[in-house]
């Protein structure tokens, strides 16, 4: 038997698990969902097993992956280089922090790791409290609640949010 995976857009645990039983597939192609998100391999391989959410990185655990994150990007291609590329990455590692644009300003403009590193310390600082929650728990719970069905045929992709369309 030749293993047939699947591409694109595999975003949430769900599109995998879609893919998987749905579709009948072998596996899926991870992507942009794992850019600034590097747990998402671990929460599609706990949801396929467990069929439930695993609990989402801690403002701790993202600042600790972007330190590693911008020291690897420095020791490889250098400082100017390692500062550059890695901007890109910031806007995903913490998306959905409210009021959070004027330090992700000062992420992604800044040339200098030191500055980095301490903006880093500031978010820890000024964040230590924030609880991530999980996309499922915000809109798909209130949609069970009012026992509204979804079409797992039906799905549209915007960036990287799934949104499903409810019949």
């Amino acid at each position: 038997k030749i293993p047939v995976f699947g591409n694109g857009d595999v975003n949430s645990p769900e599109k995998a698990q879609l893919m998987r039983d749905y579709y009948g597939l072998d596996g899926a192609m991870i992507g942009r969902a794992c850019i600034g998100n590097p747990w998402f391999f671990d929460q599609v391989k706990y949801f396929l097993k467990e069929n439930s959410y695993l609990e989402s990185p801690s403002i701790f655990e993202r600042v600790r992956a972007v330190k590693k994150h911008l020291k690897m990007s420095i020791a490889w291609k250098g400082e100017v280089l390692g500062v550059l590329e890695t901007r890109r990455h910031y806007s995903n590692y913490f998306r959905g922090i409210p009021n959070f644009k004027p330090i992700r300003t000062k992420l992604v403009t800044s040339n200098s790791s030191i500055e980095l590193f301490d903006i880093l310390e500031e978010i820890l600082e000024k964040y230590s409290n924030y609880q991530f929650i999980a996309w499922l728990e915000i809109f798909l719970i209130p949609l069970i609640d009012q026992r509204l069905l979804i079409d797992p045929k039906i799905i549209s992709v915007k960036k990287t949010t799934m949104i499903f369309l409810i019949l």
